[in-house]
């Protein structure tokens, strides 16, 4: 026999004992009979199963012979006999074997269970004291976050409080800005007035010369002036401003002020005149006196002055924007000659400046 088939029959051997030693644990009975039973049938099956391997070859090349075979038969049947006994009785020696290790198992599960029970004891104690602790943190955290809750709530309501003064006062100045301005306005329309009585004489004198006009003359004109205001006035809306626009002595045409905020940003005169393409009969010139409310007023609030001329003849406008640091060295302004023409191409050049002019005094055009 070979080492290994020595090392099978052993551990046939030690196999009952291995079975008989967990046998008990089994509640059922049919468990543990089948165990008693099985066990030794397989150990003595599979140890009858390797000396038939190992003494088959001794008889294979032997002739047959019945006396032979009855007494090999024999000698099999009562091996597996012997050691279906043998492991019988090795799977009670299993059994004794498995009471002990269950009675020494049952003594240190019972030394570890009272040893956890005293260690549980200070646990418990401990995980109390966590509790407590974890207890007293959250009421902190709850105290925290109301003092939180009512510092934000302070806080929300002084920005409140604070954001309706700012507005408040920014009424205020709103206000006394407006204010400044209708000072502004009214001396400069005082000033203008002034300088339309000191000059109305001369201007009259001059009038007269040049033509005798009726009162029907003058009250015509001034109904086509005033509906050519009027007429820009309403361009001037569309294209994104805020326009006052005024007639009579000393007051400018037009303030000119942001749709979002009011800021005054130009003051405007609005001329009308009937030119021809024709010679001395083609360009008008616009002279301080000619625009003297706006152009006092732009002088004080330091703004642009704009002129804002139409051709009555053929409805041509055209338009020119004085800077404030030009203000005080401007003594006039002559209309274009394209103002007078009547094709399309120099049409086109007045209405690209006109939209320019537009957009960059702030409007759309």
């Amino acid at each position: 026999m070979s080492f290994v088939e020595i090392l099978q029959i052993t551990l046939m051997f030690l196999l009952p004992i291995f079975a008989g030693s967990f046998k008990d644990r089994f509640a059922s009975y049919l468990a543990r009979t089948l165990i008693r039973l099985g066990s030794p049938t397989f150990s003595s099956a599979y140890l009858l199963y390797v000396t038939n391997n190992a003494t088959a070859k001794y008889f294979r090349d032997m002739d047959y012979d019945l006396q032979i075979s009855i007494t090999y038969s024999s000698l099999m049947l009562s091996l597996f006999g012997i050691t279906w006994y043998i492991s019988y009785r090795l799977v009670n020696v299993g059994a004794k074997i498995g009471e002990k290790e269950q009675f020494g198992m049952h003594y240190d599960s019972k030394i570890i269970t009272d040893t956890v029970k005293q260690e549980i004891i200070p646990i418990k104690e401990l995980l109390n004291k966590i509790q407590d602790g974890i207890g007293d943190m959250i009421a902190c955290q709850q105290e925290w976050n109301e003092k939180q809750l009512q510092i934000a709530t302070s806080y929300q309501k002084q920005r409140t409080e604070q954001h309706k003064e700012k507005q408040m006062y920014q009424h205020y100045i709103d206000k006394l800005l407006q204010i400044k301005d209708l000072y502004e306005i009214l001396l400069s329309r005082i000033e203008s007035m002034n300088f339309k009585r000191n000059n109305t004489k001369e201007h009259d004198r001059e009038s007269f010369e040049k033509t005798n006009l009726t009162t029907e003359d003058g009250i015509a004109n001034r109904t086509i002036g005033h509906k050519h205001q009027d007429d820009m006035a309403a361009f001037l809306r569309k294209a994104g401003f805020k326009v006052e626009d005024q007639h009579g002595t000393g007051k400018p045409d037009y303030i000119l002020r942001t749709k979002h905020d009011s800021t005054i940003i130009a003051i405007g005169s609005n001329k009308s005149y009937s030119l021809y393409d024709e010679p001395k009969r083609m360009q008008r010139r616009i002279t301080t006196k000619d625009c003297h409310p706006e152009l006092v007023l732009a002088k004080k609030l330091q703004v642009p002055m704009v002129l804002f001329v139409t051709n009555k003849r053929n409805n041509r406008r055209w338009m020119k924007i004085i800077p404030p640091p030009d203000l005080d060295g401007w003594n006039g302004e002559s209309t274009p000659v394209i103002l007078a023409k009547d094709d399309d191409d120099s049409n086109d050049v007045l209405e690209e400046g006109f939209s320019n002019n537009i957009v960059n005094l702030g409007g759309e055009a």
